[in-house]
This record gives structure tokens, sequence and C-alpha cells, in this order.
């Protein structure tokens, strides 16, 4: 008999037991406790809801005389309720009061169940599921917070996993619980329109999110009481209530200051990732209740979504983010009416007032050890959920080698793979100095460094690396004359191509990784007359004589760099068993990269070819040859994604490597960028 699902997830979840001994505890909360909040404001106000059902409960509420702050919610926490709402008409308020903690409860352990099974780290779960603040807001003072948390939380998880039109659902949906799920709509805004390669995917996400809000909001059109109880309710209208003077006579509001801080740092940030995104996102709610408390459930709002993308984080932030919550509850505890209880003896617990300087004390411990947990949170999770360091500077390739080596083939097979517009390239030729038909050229060769403007190349290449637009004039192979000059808009892809474009990394602080092409001479000779007489005008002869003019100038200037390469990329011809079908041998040579090893294992493992590695001549460097004629798209892309998933999460949504040789070359170059990029070189 085979076990169902749900069967196998109670199984795992009864094996943790810190989840266990949490369960323990809510359990008990709820028999002995039975918040306040609700035998006055929520249980009553859903069961006059099932007692005189109308489409407009709020209005309804209002009239019968209670009391504006009874049910600060929207639809999706009136829907949430339905169960206690029948419960409590049937069986009395207690037993709504059971049911409605019971039901915030599914929230409150499936954050727990995540944290668990995704080995988040064991003092990163016992943070949550022991946590002062989801146990006494939820289950003693009986605040409602822990539902929009556990949305909040969910929405994360499906945004890592481009989970976008799910993920703006329920973003959607958090905000039909508390209207403070808004304040993360902004920053996705703002990744929608700084990042050209998710850019649809965000639009999905944000119209999606929109379009839930818009139905769950309809209220505000028709009901006098949603737009009291909901849209101007004290949660609401305490975001505004702090602010600062400095010595004027009209103070400043202090959450819209530290809000806009924040987006304006995600600005700054650039292209991005979603993580990324979702972590200054979090960062700015937590910060905005850090300044603005006004309840202590709002702490629920950011905790269990930073709980996860903190993940196995340092012991500093656990340390801050336990003392806020510890010091909250206090603050909670001094200031909060009798905490009644229902079902022992032990009646009704009161606390004793504290004295207003000891509140103050208490207060600016809780926001000094929130600050600090918030500043260690986006130190630890930005790295994290960018590991490869595209918010801080684009990937750039340097391809160098001598004319006909297939520079411009392996550049546009490189940024066929990443999605329009997220791209530059930039040419060595545009950068020579003279037109074809120069006087120069009768005792120079395009070979020579002399014959090309360089530094230009350079200075245009570390824009580049900013970001910056850079307007470069364009080299007509066709005709050998210059063009008027293009725009090159900054892109997560810089691929410099050209015949000494290795020569302007020398401090190496331009590329990632620059690549060394080289190919047997035949071959390279061969290949070069096919391309020149098709493309460039040129006839056989004149080809074959300009490849023997200008081999000296190869040998004196564009073979050095080849030391300078941190990847050489070998092509030669192998005769194959049939005598009738030659194929290409791809040899990769890198120095002291290590990615060969793992590939040479997962080309063993996922596709099985032909390959080779072995030690090259110096301490670190490996060789690695291959028969990669036979390998397809969906080979190169299943190889990407084992091998380096943060690229392939890159590429366009559908990326489709050319078959082949062409194809591998771009595999190699992507791990190569993947590792140096990890390294922080």
């Amino acid at each position: 008999m085979h076990k169902v699902p749900w069967t196998m997830a109670m199984k795992k979840f009864f094996s943790h037991p810190t989840l266990v001994f949490g369960v323990a505890i809510r359990l008990l909360l709820i028999v002995v406790v039975a918040p306040v909040l609700h035998r006055t404001w929520f249980v009553p106000f859903l069961e006059h809801w099932t007692r005189d059902f109308d489409l407009d409960p709020w209005t309804s509420w209002r009239r019968s005389g209670g009391d504006a702050a009874a049910f600060p919610y929207g639809i999706g926490m009136l829907l949430l309720g339905l169960p206690a709402a029948v419960s409590a008409r049937v069986l009395g308020t207690a037993a709504g009061s059971v049911v409605l903690v019971s039901a915030l409860s599914i929230g409150d352990l499936y954050v727990g169940y995540q944290l668990t099974r995704m080995k988040i780290g064991r003092l990163t779960t016992i943070t949550w599921v022991l946590s002062p603040i989801a146990l006494y807001v939820t289950y003693v003072l009986g605040q409602t917070d822990v539902a929009v948390a556990s949305l909040v939380f969910v929405a994360v998880i499906k945004i890592r996993t481009k989970r976008w039109t799910s993920a703006g659902a329920i973003l959607g949906l958090a905000t039909l619980f508390k209207l403070s799920a808004l304040l993360l709509f902004p920053f996705f805004v703002v990744y929608a329109i700084r990042g050209k390669r998710e850019r649809s995917d965000s639009l999905r996400f944000l119209s999606t999110m929109s379009a839930v809000l818009a139905v769950g909001m309809i209220p505000v059109l028709y009901s006098s009481g949603f737009r009291e109880m909901v849209i101007g309710s004290r949660e609401t209208g305490g975001l505004l209530d702090y602010s600062v003077s400095l010595g004027r006579s009209e103070p400043f509001l202090l959450v819209p200051v530290v809000y806009l801080a924040m987006l304006y740092l995600l600005w700054r940030q650039g292209r991005t990732t979603a993580g990324v995104t979702s972590a200054y996102a979090i960062s700015a709610l937590a910060i905005v209740v850090l300044v603005a408390p006004s309840s202590v459930g709002w702490y629920l709002w950011f905790l269990p979504a930073m709980l996860l993308l903190a993940a196995n984080t340092g012991l500093s932030m656990l340390v801050s983010l336990n003392a806020m919550q510890m010091l909250a509850v206090a603050i909670a505890l001094f200031e909060a009416e009798p905490l009644v209880t229902r079902f022992s003896s032990i009646g009704a617990v009161e606390f004793p007032t504290a004295s207003g300087h000891v509140v103050a004390l208490l207060q600016t411990l809780t926001l000094v050890t929130g600050l600090l947990a918030v500043a260690s949170f986006l130190r630890r999770s930005v790295p994290q959920e960018d590991p490869l360091r595209i918010g801080q500077k684009p990937f750039s390739i340097g391809i160098a080698g001598d004319s006909g080596t297939g520079k411009d083939t392996l550049s546009n097979a490189l940024v066929s793979l990443f999605p329009r517009g997220t791209c530059q390239v930039i040419e060595g030729d545009d950068y020579h100095l003279y037109e074809r038909g120069a006087v120069e050229w009768s005792t120079l060769t395009h070979l020579n460094p002399q014959a090309n403007n360089l530094s230009a190349l350079r200075e245009d290449v570390l824009k580049a690396r900013r970001r910056e637009t850079i307007v470069s004039r364009r080299y007509d192979h066709s005709t050998g004359h210059f063009q008027k000059g293009r725009r090159i808009d900054a892109g997560d892809l810089v691929v410099v191509n050209g015949l000494h474009a290795l020569y302007v990394d020398r401090d190496r602080d331009v590329y990632d990784v620059g690549v060394f092409l080289k190919m047997e001479d035949s071959l390279r000779e061969k290949l070069k007359v096919e391309r020149d007489s098709a493309t460039r005008g040129v006839t056989e002869t004149e080809v074959r004589a300009s490849i023997q003019r200008r081999k000296p100038d190869s040998q004196r200037f564009i073979e050095p760099q080849l030391e300078e390469a941190d990847l050489a990329i070998f092509l030669d011809l192998e005769k194959s068993p049939s005598q009738h079908e030659r194929r290409l041998v791809c040899t990769i040579s890198t120095k002291k990269l290590i990615f060969p090893t793992r590939l040479s294992a997962a080309l063993n493992s996922l596709v099985v070819v032909k390959h080779e590695i072995r030690q090259g001549d110096r301490v670190g460097d490996l060789v690695l040859e291959v028969d990669a004629n036979d390998l397809n798209s969906s080979d190169l892309i299943s190889l990407l994604r084992y091998l380096e998933p943060e690229i392939h999460a890159m590429l366009m949504s559908e990326p489709r490597f050319m078959p082949g040789t062409l194809g591998f070359e771009s595999l190699v170059i992507l791990l190569a960028t993947a590792e140096r990029r990890r390294s922080g070189e």
C-alpha cells in the first residue's frame, strides 16, 4: 500500500524534535489562552457577519454599533475567519477563538516546516519555531499578523524559483489580509525597470499582484465601513505617526524617508537578481516597522522571509534578531491589557506597568538590535542571493586570437544565449586607425598594435564595466571604411573580441576571463579563405598572400597573448574511423581554474562523450581534450544547469546553444567566468 503524500509530509514533520516541541507549545497555548482581541473584537465581528449575513459586513457592523477597530482586515482575512465565524455562531465565542487561532497556526507551522525542510540551519529554524513574537502575538495576544507573514514568506520562495505568476498572486493575496504587504510592491517595480533580463517575468508578477489586489479592493467602491475600518485603520495611519522636527516648525515624516532610502539603495544596485530585490524589500519592511512601531505584531511581517533569505547566517544576526524579539515582547507585556484565559482556573494574568523611562529604554534597545539585525542581514543575504556579483558589475570576457580563428563567430554564439539588450559587444576591428587603402598599410599590418587605438579600446571596455553607454565607430569589412558611430548600451555581459583584446588587460582589472583562440594552420587558412571570399570581397589568392605577409606579426604580436590568457581554446582536425569525415577536436587549456575537473566528471555522467583530462605543463594548469561534435543544445544546457545553475538563470528563458564544438566553447567560457566571479578575482 502506497503512502499518500500528506502522510509522508507529516512523518517528516514529526521527525524534527524542534518542530514537535514547537507544536506542543502551540497546542498548550491554544487550549489554555483565549486571546482578549478574539473575545472583544475579531470573533464578535465574524459572528455578527454569519448572524446577519451581508455582502458588506464592515458597514453592517458599524451600523449595529460595533467598534471600528474590531476588524481592520480585507477580504482575505474575512474568508480565513469563516470557519471561526460558523463555530462561534454554533458553539460560542470561545470555540470561535480556538478555530481562528488554529487557522492562523497553519501558516505559522508551515513556515517552520519549510525552514526545516530547506535545511536553512538549526539555529535559524529554532529562531522561528520558538519565536517569542510569533508565540505571543498569535497565541496570546491574538493578532493575525502571522497570516501576512507566512504569505510573504511563500511569495519570496516563489520569486527565488522564478515562479512569477504564482508569486504575484500570493503577494496580492497578502495585501488583502493586510495592506502593509503593499510596501513590497515598489521594489519589484524598480527591479522591472532596471533589469532587462527578467523584465517580462517581473511585469507578469506585478500585473498578477495588481489584478488580485484590484479584485480584493472592490469593497472600497461601495462600502463606507470598509473604507473606515480597513483603509482608515489605526495600523494604516500608524505608519505616518513618527516624525522628526530638527528644530523646524513643521517636522518631516520619518517612515517615508527611510523607506525611500531603501528604494534608492536598490536603484543604485542596478541590474541585479530577484533574490537581492527580495532582500532589499524585506529590509525596507523591517526598517519601517522598527522606526514606526505601532503594534508588536508588525514584527512578524518580515521575520520569516528574513530568516529564509539569510540561510545559514552568522550568529551575530540571530543574536540581534532574538534580542529584538524579546525586547519587543517585553514592551508589549508592560503595555498590554490583562491576558484573558478561558479553559483553566488561572484567571486573568496582569503584568506590572513599567515606568515611561523603562519603556523608552526598551524601545531604544529594540530599535538598535533590530537595525543591527537588518544590517547583518543585508551584508550576508545580498552576496548570497547574487553569488556571481552581477549587481556589482557585468560579466566581461575578452576573446583574442589571430585573424580567422573564429572570434566573431564565438562572440555571436555567446551573445545569442542572453536576452536581447543585455549584452555589449565591443569589436577590436572598430579601433583600427586607418581605412583600407591608406598609405600606412604599406609598412604596417592590422596585427601590429601601433595600427590600432588600444588606449581608446581599453577606455571603452572600462566604461562598459561601469555599465556606461559607449559610442564606437564601426569598421565595415566589406568596404574597408569606417561608418557612423554606433551606440552600445550597458548590459549584463561585455564581450570584447579582437586581435589585441588581451592587450588592454595589462593590469588584470578588465576581464573576468581572457580567452585566446588558436586553430591548426591549414584549418584556419581554409576557413579564412571561405569567410573573406564570401563576405569581404577578397580573392583566395589575396587571402593566402595576406596570411603569409602577416605571419611574422602574428608570431610577434598575437601569439604572446596566449601567455596572458586564462583560457586557451585550440581547434584541430581529427580524421574519423570512416576516413570520410573530418571531426574537430577541441583542446581547452586553463591557468589555475578547476572547472575542467568538474566538467570532465559531468561529461562522463550526463552526456558521455570522448574526452581526456590531464595536467598542464605548470602546476595548477589543466588540459581538457574533447570530441564535442555530437553535443546538441539540450546536452549543453543540461551540463550548464548542473554545473552552474546561477549562470543558467541569467540566460534566455529557453536558451539554445549552437550545436557541436562552437556550443561547447561557449559553455566552457561561461563556466570559467562563473568560477572567476565566485572566487572574487
